[in-house]
């Protein structure tokens, strides 16, 4: 499908999803977390992180800390939270 296209169907997709309630479930371990959680950390280090898809990636961010956080692994959500100020990056 060409890049016009293809944008054109995503933004139906996109609409029939927002009016279905569509979520996308997300099973992961503990690992795979926090590699996300710091892979999305770095992502918003970037200067032109901004708008919509800052919101998003910083909400996620919060979630899966929070998340972690409620499952009893405490010690690995403060790692996660750590990612939250470039002064810990190394």
């Amino acid at each position: 499908m060409e890049a016009v296209a293809l944008m054109e169907a995503c933004k139906r997709e996109y609409e029939l999803a927002k009016r279905g309630g569509y979520e996308l479930p997300l099973l992961i371990s503990l690992s795979a977390a926090v590699g996300l959680v710091a892979s999305l950390q770095l992502a918003l280090r970037h200067p032109e992180m901004k708008g919509p898809s800052e919101k998003i990636a910083r909400g996620v961010v919060a979630a899966m800390i929070q998340r972690t956080r409620d499952d009893g692994f405490v010690a690995c959500a403060e790692l996660m939270e750590l990612g939250n100020d470039p002064a810990n990056d190394q």
